[in-house]
């Protein structure tokens, strides 16, 4: 009990000594006008995307909490239900290819398949009629080949050309399968998760009949932030509720705040370089530059009469 105790001092200590080592860090880089002014331009910057979160999350609890200019609105609609309608048809095309896989190995009696195994990691190949089907890693910077942890598992679906048609990461809980049962169960699990993928982007795709469909996203936000903090104010993203017209206030106080110091900082760095400046000619340490050329060490005055 006793060593335990003195163990918790010595951390408690340790922890103390280097809160204050970190504290007088960062006095002594705030101590520089320059460095303060950097730190304060910083605090700034990342307001803006702070509050386009905080913004994001309110349009989508609720998107009439903010109005759109009518035409830029429905541009937006027009685009957001282009790029919905592309993706319902892509995911459509998938999903019937991973159905095919699905399909081929619960029917097949020998279908064809090739396991590898990598250290304690596993990759799958299966040649059907119609696609080949590869299960491997995606290996992230600095990841080694043997698909631990910075690796990424993915699947690649190949016509029987071998051209290539899909490439995509699998979900986290799917790994490669290293048996024909867990092969089969692998393409379920894998349909299931894209059907269900497909369902939440076809819900997307029907919530853009409504009236305030959810079109605008986390960087349109970071655009109306941008242009609140900067006291700019386009018009054409207008807050239409209480509770955003309080984060917007918010933003701009404290946002102005920030400029305010950060503009005292630099008329009070002027003035004291002029005030400097000024005390030093009145003590006369420019007198002897300001003097003609010929007469400097000499004294000026009547000449003497001897």
């Amino acid at each position: 009990m006793p060593n335990s105790f003195s163990g918790l001092q010595l951390l408690k200590a340790a922890i103390i000594s280097s809160w204050r080592t970190n504290l007088a860090r960062a006095e002594r880089f705030l101590t520089n006008r320059n460095n303060y002014l950097l730190f304060l331009f910083f605090i700034y910057l990342v307001l803006i995307p702070c509050f386009a979160l905080i913004y994001t999350l309110l349009y989508r609890g609720d998107p009439h909490r903010f109005s759109f200019n009518q035409d830029i609105a429905r541009a937006q609609h027009e685009i957001m239900r282009a790029s919905t309608q592309r993706e319902v048809e892509h995911q459509n095309r998938l999903l019937e290819q991973l159905r095919h896989l699905s399909t081929y190995l619960s029917e097949s009696e020998a279908p064809k398949l090739q396991f590898a195994k990598w250290y304690d990691t596993y990759s799958l190949k299966v040649y059907s009629d119609q696609y080949h089907y590869e299960c491997g890693f995606r290996f992230l910077a600095g990841g080694g080949p043997f698909g631990g942890a910075d690796s990424i598992p993915l699947l690649i679906i190949r016509k029987t050309d071998g051209h290539e048609i899909e490439k995509f990461d699998l979900p986290n809980n799917l790994k490669c399968p290293d048996t024909l049962e867990g092969a089969r169960l692998f393409s379920a699990n894998l349909v299931m998760a894209f059907e269900q993928d497909l369902a939440q982007t076809q819900t997307v795709l029907k919530s853009l009949g409504d009236e305030s469909p959810e079109v605008w996203s986390y960087w349109d936000f970071v655009y109306f932030s941008t242009v609140t903090q900067t006291t700019v104010g386009y018009g054409d993203i207008v807050p239409n509720s209480t509770s955003v017209r309080v984060f917007v206030v918010a933003q701009l106080i404290i946002g102005t705040a920030l400029l305010v110091v950060g503009l005292n900082l630099i008329v009070r760095s002027n003035n004291d370089s002029g005030n400097r400046t000024c005390t030093q000619v009145t003590d006369g340490s420019f007198a002897e530059a300001a003097r003609p050329s010929g007469s400097r060490g000499k004294t000026i005055g009547k000449p003497d009469d001897s």
